[in-house]
Order: structure tokens, then C-alpha cells, then sequence
């Protein structure tokens, strides 16, 4: 005849269909952003430019903001989707989403924009970043004292940027990888502090030498 038909070979070839939940309607950075400090449940989509304890900073194309969760997450890496919802607040110059919470989700990809640090304004905070051939001038860690050093670097025209808390290994010899005069290529988030502009790493590889 002409009707036509499934055929299985085991059971394990049938299986139940639970339909996905629908992500929650977002805005964008930018609109999250322009809300004023205080104003609840707003929720973005961005990818993760940094990871560092409870900051969570996200980009979308149209800006970037830290989500401020109550724990450091543990499921979450550089470069994921995520769709976070929280108070729009401002901490020292960083604008975040507090008290945020977050789901994960995917569609968006981390690519850095290359700059150089005269290029660099507010309008970059908590986006994904390169800025090549960077001079260290110093490498301070308060005699040992900081888990993580703060990088002062210097690029050609003079300019200088701090990498702050700088995610980098050691040698065997427990000297940072990271030394003066070296000449690095960094990848990471802008951060700030007040209206002083950073820069911020998740993890060593994200500096490279130069070459």
C-alpha cells in the first residue's frame, strides 16, 4: 500500500519530550544602564568577561555591567551566556545589577575589541577587551602580602593601565611569571574604581608575552 510507518529496534529509542521553559523576556545593557540607581528586576542577557568571586561582569553589543550575586558561582566560566536579573546599583563607579541572581543560556560570544588604552572610556567598563604591547613598569604585591599583584603597564604613547588583582602564575622560583620590562599582550575585562579605568583578568592566559 502507500502508508508509511516508524520501525524501533529497543525501547531506549522511545523517550520523553519534556519541552524546554522559555527564557525570560531581557533588556538591553544599555537600557539597564540608563535605569536609575534602586530600580528592581532588571534583567539582561550578556557574556561573561570576568569572573572574579561574586562579580559576574556581562556584555551584550551594547554595553557592559557586573552582576553582584549573593555567592561566587561555581557553574559559570569566562565566555558563557548568561541571563542575570537584579537592583541597578553603582559601586565606586561600577555600574552592577545587586543582589542579582542568574540563569544560564547560550547565543552569545566573547570577543574581545583590540584598543589601545587612550581609547579606552567609561562606555568600555565591564566589556571584553585586547590591548597589545604593554610595557610592565611594576609589579607590586605588597612584599608578598596579595595573593594576586597589581600590574601597572605603559604602552607606547606614554599611556598606563593597572592590571588589578592580576590573575598570573609563578614561576618555580615563586617569582611572578610577570616581571618589569616584559612587553605583554592582555585580554580582559575593563573594570574601574571611582573614575579611574582597569583592567581585569580571569585566568593567566590571558596575558601573553609579545613577540
Amino acid at each position: 500500500n502507500t502508508t508509511l510507518q516508524l520501525r524501533n529496534t529497543s525501547a531506549d529509542e522511545i523517550q520523553n519530550s519534556t519541552p524546554s521553559e522559555p527564557e525570560p523576556d531581557t533588556i538591553t545593557i544599555a537600557e539597564a544602564l540608563a535605569a536609575a540607581d534602586g530600580t528592581e528586576n532588571l534583567t539582561v542577557k550578556g557574556v561573561v568577561t570576568l569572573l572574579d568571586g561574586k562579580n559576574v561582569y556581562l556584555q551584550d553589543s551594547t554595553g557592559g555591567i557586573c552582576a553582584f550575586l549573593s555567592t561566587a558561582p561555581s557553574d559559570l566560566a569566562l565566555g558563557d551566556t548568561v541571563i542575570a536579573t537584579g537592583k541597578r546599583a553603582t559601586y565606586s563607579g561600577l555600574p552592577e545589577l545587586a543582589s542579582a541572581t542568574y540563569e544560564k543560556s547560550s547565543g552569545l560570544t566573547l570577543t574581545p575589541a583590540v584598543k589601545t588604552i587612550g581609547e579606552l572610556s567609561q562606555a568600555d567598563i565591564c566589556t571584553y577587551v585586547t590591548i597589545k604591547n604593554l610595557t610592565v613598569t611594576n609589579v607590586f604585591d605588597n612584599n608578598g602580602q596579595y595573593s594576586s599583584p597589581n600590574i601597572t603597564l605603559k604602552d607606547a604613547d606614554g599611556n598606563t593601565i593597572q592590571l588589578y588583582k592580576a590573575v598570573v602564575g609563578k614561576n618555580e622560583d615563586d617569582t611572578w611569571a610577570v616581571a618589569v620590562d616584559d612587553v605583554i599582550t592582555v585580554s580582559g575585562a575593563v573594570g574601574v574604581f571611582n573614575t579611574t579605568l582597569q583592567l581585569r583578568n580571569t585566568s593567566a592566559d590571558e596575558i601573553q608575552n609579545s613577540t
